[in-house]
């Protein structure tokens, strides 16, 4: 598995939650389940998916599709083609994404808790055992016999309970759900090693021979900005490239956390737009200047343990509702709080009145 892993930009040895999401992978490489992947953004769910393209044995090219981004009217041809003339503007035939897995290959419907319900109704009727298209226009349907595969970072079940997603199509795409655990919750030793993989990636892309500090790796490891692994990836790709300006030979902590500060400059002036021009979707934080003030909590730390707790009691204690206003998963919320009420990672609380009531 570790040449497929290599093939997919990915690192699943380390940690034990990621070698067995990579071996549950791995044991229904022949089968044709539907795998969605739940997590934070940047956890690494686009390279999973790409995982499962590279250990079935029916090979083939690996596709992503932003479904969220189609739109409600052109989503069936985008999907699945459509014939020339079937509609206005059709001058001539056009392929849809999923004929490109027609007998091969592997495609990511991303972002499918995004789906409104007219995609909704269009993905299930793709997504059933034995998968079958029509394109706009055509008389035939098109077996698929490729892998379909999903991401999301919102949790289905919370959605169809809130009665923004239908129950059938969550039935389908949880045939076979992964969780992929936050990065911060990893395993030292797989942390480790996705950090100087990355590292060594932009040494070898940039030509030159930017060493990682000891204290830079301690900082990663200690106090990760804010983005999972595609957050350490921008980081470090953003800095290798500062540090060759600059004329250095290693790339130390203290680069990277006035990097770190200035993406939380850029963030609090997004904070400040919203503020302004949707007043109503703002939860209000005054931000300590000192770590004394903050009790210890980095600025980025403090501001999510502070949205946790109004959102919290915006809906009566309740996290998977709080979690669902933040639009983070519940894994996600509960470390959020963690600082604060001691929530263990099994999701238990010290506070009585956080419950984690689905309903």
């Amino acid at each position: 598995m570790s040449l497929a892993e290599d093939e997919c930009g990915i690192v699943l040895r380390g940690d034990p939650e990621m070698e067995a999401i990579a071996t549950r992978i791995y044991n229904l490489r022949k089968s044709r389940l539907i795998h969605t992947f739940f997590g934070e953004p940047g956890v690494g769910k686009e390279g999973l998916a790409a995982f499962v393209n590279a250990v079935s044995p029916r090979g083939g090219d690996f596709h992503v599709v932003n479904i969220a981004g189609l739109s409600d009217s052109l989503i069936e041809s985008e999907l699945f083609g459509h014939e020339k003339g079937s509609f206005s503007g059709a001058g001539q035939k056009r392929m849809g994404r999923f004929e490109l897995i027609q007998k091969t290959g592997t495609l990511l419907l991303d972002e499918v808790g995004e789906l409104t319900p007219v995609k909704q109704a269009t993905v299930l009727r793709a997504t059933s055992d034995n998968p079958k298209i029509t394109p706009v226009g055509a008389n035939q349907e098109i077996d698929i016999h490729g892998r379909i595969t999903c991401a999301t970072n919102a949790d289905l079940s919370v959605l169809e309970k809130a009665g923004r997603f239908r129950r059938d199509l969550r039935e389908r795409l949880e045939a076979c759900m992964i969780s992929v655990p936050i990065f911060r919750n990893r395993a030292e030793a797989h942390r480790v090693t996705v950090i100087t993989k990355l590292a060594k990636r932009f040494r070898k892309e940039s030509g030159c021979n930017i060493e990682l500090s000891e204290s830079a790796i301690d900082l990663l490891l200690n106090e990760p900005p804010t983005g999972n692994v595609r957050g350490i990836k921008n980081l470090l790709e953003r800095t290798t490239y500062m540090a060759i300006g600059a004329n250095k030979g290693v790339l130390d902590a203290d680069l990277l956390r006035s990097e770190m500060t200035d993406s939380f400059r850029f963030f609090l002036k997004d904070i400040k737009d919203i503020k302004e021009n949707h007043p109503q979707d703002v939860i209000r934080i005054d931000l300590p200047l000192t770590d004394e003030e903050r009790q210890g909590l980095s600025p980025v730390n403090f501001v999510r343990n502070s949205m946790a707790q109004q959102a919290l009691e915006r809906t009566n204690g309740n996290q998977s509702k709080a979690s669902l206003l933040l639009r983070v998963t519940r894994q996600a919320f509960r470390s959020w709080l963690k600082p604060t009420f001691g929530i263990d990672k099994n999701g238990a609380s010290d506070i009585a009145s956080v419950s984690d009531n689905n309903s």
